[in-house]
């Protein structure tokens, strides 16, 4: 496991979640794929990102997974996902805030991240909307191939 991201780490509605770095799990990268696109998330850049990836097991099933990114002083929140028949049990947020934890621990002082559907969500979480976004951080969103109609968002990491 990787320093900061706990071996276990259960969740009151579903006691048997496991939080791991998908590359210390058994899960194929294959798997995440699948994952990704059945929540209409691109896998553009995924083969340089996959050791930033942290992924919620249950029964050895990936069921959600999140990466986190880290670009010298910002970082990058992508592909933040949960099966559907395990949202809103707070895993979603759990694997937010491993994100964040691991941003931090790289140096992060910001997590930058793009979403078109799921703004409210990362509002409630401390996101803002970002009006003018920095060119290096467009630049990382365009190699992955976000939506130009997505909305850019940031959080101060340093808080």
């Amino acid at each position: 496991m990787s320093a900061g991201l706990p071996s276990n780490r259960f969740l009151p509605p579903l006691g048997d979640v496991l939080f791991s770095m998908l590359k210390d799990s058994a899960v194929e990268a294959g798997e995440l794929l699948m994952l990704l696109r059945s929540r209409d998330l691109t896998d553009r850049g995924l083969e340089g990102h996959l050791e930033h990836m942290i992924a919620a097991l249950r029964g050895g099933r990936l069921i959600g997974a999140v990466g986190a990114v880290p670009f010298s002083s910002w970082g990058m929140i992508r592909s933040l996902c949960v099966l559907p028949d395990f949202e809103g049990l707070g895993i979603g947020g759990e694997l937010l805030g491993l994100a964040e934890e691991r941003l931090r621990e790289q140096g992060a002082s910001s997590a930058w991240l793009m979403t078109s559907g799921a703004e409210g969500y990362f509002i409630l979480r401390g996101y803002e909307r970002a009006l003018q976004v920095p060119s290096h951080v467009a630049h990382a969103m365009e190699v992955l191939g976000c939506p130009s109609c997505a909305a850019t968002m940031f959080k101060d990491l340093s808080l």
